[in-house]
Formats: C-alpha cells, sequence, structure tokens
C-alpha cells in the first residue's frame, strides 16, 4: 500500500513539474497571469537589434526567476534581409504564487537617459477574465 501511495505521489509530481510554459507574445501585452510555484513563463517579443534597441527586464516580482539570458533570434523570413525584426525570448519560474508586475523594456543601452521606446507589461497575481463567447 505503501509503495502505490508513493507511486501516486512521484507520478503527480512529475505530472505538476511537466506542464507546458505559459506562453505570451507581443499582443499579450498588459495580460492577467496566474502563476504558481514552478510554473514557467515565457515571453517572445519582436525585436531588431540592427537598431540598437533591446528588451531588458525594468521591474520584476521577487517570486519570478529569470532563467537564463533572453535568446534573440533572427527574422526567419526567406530571403534573409540585413536589418530585418527578429525576436528575443525571455523565460521566468515562479518561486512560489507570483503577484505583482513585470515590465519589460525596450531601449538603447547606450541613451541612459532617455526613456524607453517601448514597454511591455504581464500583471500577476489577478485570475484572468474569462472571455465571452462570441
Amino acid at each position: 500500500m505503501h509503495r502505490l501511495a508513493a507511486f501516486a505521489l512521484l507520478t503527480l509530481t512529475s505530472v505538476a513539474f511537466a506542464s507546458e510554459p505559459v506562453k505570451l507574445a507581443d499582443a499579450d501585452d498588459g495580460k492577467k497571469v496566474s502563476l504558481k510555484k514552478g510554473q514557467v513563463i515565457e515571453i517572445t517579443l519582436t525585436s531588431n537589434a540592427s537598431t540598437g534597441y533591446s528588451w531588458s527586464v525594468a521591474s520584476k516580482p521577487k517570486a519570478l526567476r529569470q532563467k537564463g539570458k533572453p535568446v534573440m533570434e533572427a527574422s526567419k523570413a526567406e530571403p534573409a534581409m540585413p536589418g530585418t525584426a527578429g525576436t528575443t525570448t525571455f523565460r521566468f519560474v515562479a518561486t512560489r504564487k507570483v503577484t505583482g508586475k513585470l515590465i519589460l523594456a525596450y531601449a538603447r543601452s547606450f541613451e541612459k537617459d532617455k526613456p524607453a521606446d517601448k514597454t511591455y507589461t504581464v500583471v500577476f497575481g489577478a485570475k484572468p477574465k474569462s472571455e465571452k463567447p462570441g
């Protein structure tokens, strides 16, 4: 009986940590998200490093830990053209239930006295609004 209980617990734990990450993109700016401990959020935003602009974390809740550095990818458009936009992907993991706001800023690192050209916000802690059938 104890083996069965241990197996069930191990199986449930494996399923809980194997869940797919919450994936967001440019169109999800301002979205409300609920994350529990261990959940991953992946945010992919349009960027163009050839302009000198890049995305960075302006502020984040303490319960979010960034997983590695942002990953920049060139455009997959054919033919590949110099100066075309690509994407930057951030990954974060929740160390506990997350509340607060994650704000990403798109700015030039060498223009520290200028505000970000644009920002991207994710709001945590609120339950997402259910969409009305349409």
